[in-house]
């Protein structure tokens, strides 16, 4: 029927034109040189196209693959730079330089240890630092840090180290007791030796003489007992009478009476031959005796008249005093007796 007709076609019609939009025409794309045609199978109307492959995407994809970070890349190459510096061998020394490292540091010791010797002694140091010539007698410039027993009006510089000969040096002591200063006045014999005479130019000065040094270099049989029991500080001087004529006398302080006075007992037999060649005395008779001289008991040996022509006393249990007669003896001890000045 032409109605019925009109009524098919018409929907064949709509029917087309539906398919129509959904149809996908075929298209050919050129993909590594081949045609790749549309897919057209029944409800398929979409076409895949593969990504082109480059490097970014490939280490995109790694990362993705094995779940690695930046952080666990550098992490791995921090630990990397860790085992090549662990397996790195620490720089060798040579001999040759080793040799020369010792040889310096051996030097910067050297320097510091003298350097802190020599600056012990200038401190410390018992230096008298004088400029007075060796062998001129000059008057004393009296000093609170001079060790003096007694302080000496004169004074004239032996150099023992020089000068070790104990007929020199009793010759030196009669020179200067052959001089008349004024009455009363005192010349001490500073002995005295150099100190480090391997470095003259660091050190110029000179040291006092100790007494223990002064026996044993003068007196080679003197008892080790009164050389160890004697303190470094002595007097070796020239008192002047009013007749302005010199008498010499020796001071010593000792540390230990008992040995002191066991030494000076034990030396008696050759005494006036040693000690009293130096200062003077005359020759005596007999033995050594015990006499008491202006309330001291003393030691001495007589001459044919009787009289003492050397004595020696330990005026105090620290002071031997020792003089070739009894006027030098008491007026040695009458200075040794008075007060001592207090310098402000």
């Amino acid at each position: 029927m032409p109605g019925e007709n009109k009524t098919e076609n018409k929907s064949a019609q709509n029917s087309i034109g539906k398919n129509s939009d959904r149809s996908v025409f075929t298209q050919i794309l050129p993909i590594d040189g081949q045609n790749i045609p549309a897919d057209t199978q029944k409800g398929t109307h979409r076409m895949t196209i593969r990504p082109l492959k480059t490097y970014r995407g490939d280490a995109e994809e790694a990362i993705q693959r094995q779940k690695e970070s930046l952080a666990s890349i550098a992490l791995r190459e921090q630990k990397k730079r860790a085992a090549e510096k662990e397996s790195e061998t620490p720089p060798t020394i040579s001999p040759e330089n080793q040799k020369r490292i010792m040889v310096i540091a051996a030097i910067v010791v050297g320097l510091i240890a003298a350097g802190g010797g020599i600056f012990t002694l200038v401190r410390y140091g018992n230096f008298s630092f004088t400029s007075t010539p060796p062998g001129e007698t000059v008057v004393v410039k009296i000093n609170s840090s001079t060790p003096f027993i007694i302080v000496p009006r004169y004074e004239r510089e032996v150099d023992s180290t020089a000068n070790n000969s104990k007929n020199t040096l009793a010759d030196t002591v009669a020179d200067e007791a052959g001089k008349t200063p004024e009455s009363g006045s005192i010349t001490n014999i500073a002995l005295t030796q150099v100190r480090m005479q391997g470095l003259p130019d660091l050190v110029a000065g000179k040291s006092n003489l100790p007494a223990g040094v002064f026996l044993s270099t003068y007196f080679t049989n003197a008892p080790d007992v009164l050389v160890r029991a004697l303190d470094d500080n002595f007097m070796l001087g020239i008192y002047y009478d009013t007749a302005q004529k010199g008498h010499a006398f020796l001071i010593f302080k000792t540390n230990s009476f008992e040995a002191s006075f066991a030494g000076m007992l034990s030396w008696e037999k050759t005494l006036l031959q040693n000690l009293g060649f130096l200062i003077g005395s005359k020759e005596g008779t007999g033995r050594f005796k015990d006499v008491v001289m202006q309330n001291k008991d003393t030691r001495a040996l007589l001459d044919r008249a009787q009289e003492p022509v050397f004595i020696y006393s330990f005026v105090d249990r620290n002071t031997l005093l020792v003089a070739p007669d009894k006027e030098t003896f008491g007026n040695i001890l009458d200075i040794l007796n008075q007060p001592k000045r207090v310098t402000q």
